[in-house]
């Protein structure tokens, strides 16, 4: 800090030369300027400021004391990049430390509160000399202030900068760690809110980059998240949100909507982990296509769950589940050949049944995926893999910005006992072997 000093002391004694050269004193706080007037003064900063007007000068004396703490703090902290890695600014990692906080301390307080509290009811003693351009005749103000400053001060902000410092790389730590254990939606959220000040924090590029690249891992869960459902009888729809094969609880109900069913509701169970959607279907008509329609938000996104009802009370509850393996044979460009689909389809039906044919939406895909005439038997009640290759050339698209990666589709299965046909929906995250 005493360097610093015998720099600041420097700098004013070649500023007043200048000023003594080409302005005139017009008027003083004191007929003879004080001892301390551009000394060094142990325990104290000495800064001086030439601006146009009282106030302006008063300000940049003050903002110059914030840089000069920050600079002496800066010389001083140890900060960890790692766990188990201290680290110490130096050289060019100094002056880019100063400069990003003494721009900022205006409207970053939070981040650098060693600062905030420096004001002009501190100074212990100032002087100003008015000044008049002899050639111009503007006038100028040349502000100096007596800002105490100690070691024992320096010693106290350090401490505690450090100690905050190891506050933040904790927080940091910890939401890397509960990245794979996401209990709620809402958490998701919660944790991205948590990382916005911590990438506003942190001055050194490595943990800066650590907080930016978890803050993308929290956003892409939302892309993860898929809801998976099935009939306990009718009258009732049970539905979960999975993630990552995990199902996640849910604060708000979905908005529901159907061409027939009526007294629509939802309520939450197991702790938020369960949506049981309530209806009544005497409207429904055994000739008609009923379903309702239960859309989520999800990440800022509306996302649709719909499912069918079985007037006749033969319900097919085999239900698609995980995520949908899409192998294209080969690619370009433009065009996707032979995709192979497989995906995993749990049957709660003790009846066998038989996978007739399968539609699915992609997302890179031009045109809708078909395949007809599977007619794969599958016994009762059990989990199986369905496994089929869509043949031909299938045309690819941009990817929307913001499209979600699910797969939508639906597929229809028989029933061997009855020869009854229902059409079972589709809504599951892909993974997909070409970009």
């Amino acid at each position: 800090m005493k360097k610093q000093l015998f720099l600041t002391a420097a700098l004013l004694f070649s500023l007043t030369s200048t000023v003594s050269a080409q302005f005139k004193v017009v008027d003083k706080s004191s007929k003879k300027a004080p001892t301390w007037y551009q000394q060094m003064v142990a325990d104290y900063l000495i800064v001086s400021a030439h601006e146009p007007t009282l106030e302006e000068a008063q300000a940049a004396c003050l903002q110059e004391v914030k840089k000069q703490i920050i600079q002496a703090v800066a010389q001083n902290i140890t900060f960890s990049e790692s766990s188990n890695l201290n680290q110490k600014l130096e050289g060019e990692e100094i002056t880019e430390f100063v400069d990003t906080y003494s721009s900022t301390t205006d409207v970053k307080a939070a981040t650098v509160p060693f600062v905030q509290g420096i004001s002009l009811s501190k100074v212990e003693e100032y002087y100003w000399e008015k000044l008049q351009d002899k050639k111009t005749k503007e006038v100028y103000y040349n502000y100096s202030i007596k800002y105490p400053f100690t070691q024992l001060e320096l010693k106290k902000l350090v401490r505690d900068f450090e100690k905050r410092d190891k506050q933040y790389e904790a927080q940091l730590t910890e939401l890397e760690q509960n990245l794979d254990h996401i209990q709620a939606l809402e958490d998701i959220q919660a944790s991205i809110t948590k990382i916005a000040p911590l990438k506003e924090y942190f001055f050194d590029n490595m943990r800066r980059q650590r907080a930016q690249t978890l803050e993308k891992s929290y956003r892409d869960l939302y892309s993860m998240i898929s809801i998976q459902g099935s009939s306990t009888g009718m009258g009732e729809y049970v539905c979960q949100l999975i993630l990552k094969g995990n199902p996640i609880s849910i604060s708000t109900m979905p908005k529901l909507k159907s061409n027939c069913a009526s007294q629509l509701s939802a309520r939450s169970a197991d702790s938020g982990k369960e949506i049981h959607i309530l209806y009544n279907a005497d409207d429904c008509l055994e000739t008609e296509e009923n379903a309702v329609e239960a859309t989520f938000r999800i990440g800022g996104k509306p996302v649709s769950h719909k499912f069918y009802i079985d007037v006749a009370g033969q319900m097919m509850t085999v239900m698609p589940e995980g995520k949908v393996y899409l192998t294209a044979e080969s690619e370009s460009d433009s065009t996707l050949t032979n995709i192979n689909i497989r995906m995993t389809i749990n049957s709660k039906y003790a009846n066998a049944f038989t996978v007739q044919n399968l539609v699915l939406e992609i997302p890179g895909c031009a045109n809708t995926l078909i395949k007809n005439n599977i007619n794969i038997p599958y016994k009762g009640i059990g989990s199986y893999v369905l496994d089929v290759t869509a043949e031909g050339d299938w045309k690819r698209v941009p990817l929307k910005k913001y499209q979600v990666a699910f797969v939508k589709g639906s597929m229809e299965i028989r029933n061997e006992q009855t020869n009854e046909v229902a059409r079972i929906i589709i809504n599951l995250p892909y993974v997909a072997n070409w970009k």
